[in-house]
Formats: C-alpha cells, sequence, structure tokens
C-alpha cells in the first residue's frame, strides 16, 4: 500500500508526522512525506528506503496586499503547490493529513481522494480556525469560512486521529466525527540519562552559555568531577526545559506565571534555584 503522509508545515519540525511515515514504513508500505523544507528530518527518516521526502513549495504574498485578498492567493498557491506533490498516473491508496492547517489541505486532498479513490485520514492536532481568531478575531469572515471549511470536508474523512480526550469528545459532539485518541509518545531514544552523559552535555553547553558553568573548568552548574569521579552537586538548580514554537496560539504565559509563583515562595521555602531551557525557533 502507498501512503501520503502530509503536513503543511516543516517536515523536520513535524516529528508526530515523522513517526507515522517510520510506522508505516516499518509495516511494509511506501511512504510519500510531503511538507515543507527546512530542518532536517530525522536520520531514520531520511534514510528509509520505503519513506520518499518530498517538498511542497512555499507561497509567498504580498503582505501590501487586503489580508482578504491575501488569504485567497495564498490558498490557491498552497493548493496548486500541494497538488503538484501528489502523484497523478498514480495513486496514494490512504492520505494521512495533519491539520491545522485545514485550509486549503483538507478541501484539497478530499476532493484528490474522491477522484482517485483514495481514502482520507484526516489527525486533528488543533482548530484552524480558533488559531486564525488570534489574529483576525472570532467574528471575522475569514475564520467563519475556515471553520466550515475544516468541518464540512473533515466529515468526508474515513477515519480521525486527536490527540487529546477533550478534543475526541468535542469532536463528536459539535462535527460529528469519531476519532481515535493517539497520545504522543517518545521514541525508544528518549531515556534516562547517566551523571556522566549529564556532566558531558553541560560540559558542552557551558561553552556557548556561562549559565551551565560551574566553579571551576571540571564543573557545571550541576555536575562536577572530584578525583577522578563525576558526581551531581548538592547545589545544583532545577533545570526546566520547554519547547515552544513562538505562535500566539501557544500561551507560553502558564510556564512564566509558574515560574513567578516559584519565585515567590522562595522567599520564604528553601527551594533550589532555576535555569529554564526554552528552545523553539518561532519563524
Amino acid at each position: 500500500m502507498r501512503v501520503g503522509v502530509i503536513v503543511l508545515g516543516d517536515v523536520g519540525r513535524s516529528p508526530r508526522m515523522a513517526y507515522h511515515a517510520l510506522s508505516l514504513a516499518a509495516a511494509g508500505h511506501e511512504v510519500d512525506l510531503i511538507g515543507y523544507s527546512g530542518s532536517e528530518p530525522p536520520d531514520q527518516v531520511k534514510s528509509n528506503k520505503n519513506i520518499c521526502i518530498k517538498h511542497i513549495r512555499k507561497a509567498v504574498v504580498p503582505s501590501s496586499l487586503p489580508k482578504l485578498l491575501q488569504y485567497a492567493i495564498k490558498a490557491f498557491l498552497q493548493s496548486l503547490y500541494l497538488l503538484l506533490c501528489l502523484p497523478v498516473i498514480s495513486k496514494l491508496d490512504c492520505v494521512l493529513v495533519q491539520t491545522p492547517p485545514g485550509v486549503p489541505t483538507l478541501p484539497v486532498l478530499s476532493i484528490y481522494c474522491l477522484l482517485k479513490g483514495s481514502r482520507l485520514i484526516v489527525d486533528f492536532h488543533n482548530y484552524s480556525d480558533s488559531i486564525l481568531a488570534l489574529s483576525c478575531g472570532p467574528s471575522h469572515p475569514l475564520v467563519k469560512l475556515t471553520k466550515f471549511l475544516e468541518k464540512f470536508f473533515g466529515q468526508t474523512a474515513n477515519a480521525a486521529f486527536c490527540v487529546t480526550q477533550a478534543m475526541q469528545k468535542d469532536l463528536h459532539e459539535n462535527w460529528n466525527i469519531q476519532a481515535t485518541v493517539l497520545h504522543d509518545r517518545p521514541p525508544e531514544k528518549f531515556r534516562p540519562i547517566s551523571t556522566e552523559e549529564k556532566h558531558h552535555l553541560f560540559m558542552r553547553l557551558k561553552e556557548d552559555f556561562h549559565q551551565f558553568s560551574g566553579e571551576d573548568d571540571h564543573s557545571t552548574v550541576s555536575t562536577e568531577e572530584r578525583k577522578g569521579e563525576i558526581r551531581l552537586r548538592f547545589d545544583r538548580p532545577g533545570i526546566v526545559v520547554s519547547s515552544t514554537s513562538w505562535t500566539e496560539d501557544e500561551d507560553f504565559s502558564i510556564l512564566l506565571s509558574a515560574l513567578q509563583t516559584y519565585e515567590s515562595r522562595c522567599v520564604n521555602e528553601n527551594l533550589p534555584d532555576l535555569v529554564c531551557i526554552i528552545t523553539g525557533k518561532g519563524d
């Protein structure tokens, strides 16, 4: 079976879709992984003989145009560039697409699947209209149009996934879509690391970020090497790591508020210092 795994975003920064592609390839299926270029996909994806990566050309629209016209031109170009990545003479037996963005991907792929006799599966992460409403306002015509299109064409899917039980319930009650909850799970390479590995990691990081430096050349903010033995420091801080896309739909103020609460409690309680590591390109 030949499967198209599609995301209208950077393939290298879409780990869930990469894992879908790897799972399908491991089951012996041919996979067309389609999305934007940018970050490098995982090595397992690039080296897999059953996975063919295809890049969608990015739509460039002058920002000086009225917003409604920008939206229309961008949607048209995205639809065209997406179609150019889909097989015409042959076909995909199954199409798995991530949303958002649901427009224009869902209308384009729904019609493609109808014409080619392919099965459409949608992986819902959020609602496209709720994200668009952050910049346009909930009453904007574009928001209402996006909601209608995503709902209408989403209902044409043969199956659907979502990431939470709350979204599963909402899709069922408001859109009459029966979605299966498919929680994100870390790959096998994610595991607890040893004290030695922590020490070597912080030794590398402190070369570029002084926040990870220790008292001398043989220590870091969390570890130290004494008489050939690597150990954790008793006065080590807590390490908080969070990734973010820096987009409007991601309320990062939740973490900032939590840090303010923590800081206020440090006045009366003996709590460790914190080092926050925030990743994400934000483009």
